[in-house]
């Protein structure tokens, strides 16, 4: 699967599953690397919004054009709602 796809599938709460470079969603968590990069919840997506590499960079502003709902939170904040 290619990256775009998988936040797509994410950010639209359709994929609970799958691979894409260095992102996977398991349920309805969204990790780069080891890093919970986002969660979504009932159609509404908390995006960790702490800075990180440039790559990551991409893959935060991608969700926020793509979710229909966006909650931006703290890495502290995103790690308490798992």
């Amino acid at each position: 699967m290619v990256t775009y796809d998988l936040l797509k599938g994410f950010c639209k709460g359709k994929i609970k599953g799958g691979r894409a470079s260095n992102l996977r969603v398991e349920g309805n968590k969204l990790y780069n690397y080891n890093t919970l990069l986002a969660v979504n919840i009932k159609g509404t997506v908390y995006l960790n919004s702490n800075k990180y590499s440039q790559t990551t960079s991409k893959h935060q502003n991608r969700i926020r054009r793509l979710a229909n709902k966006l909650i931006e939170i703290t890495e502290q904040e995103i790690y308490t709602m798992s």
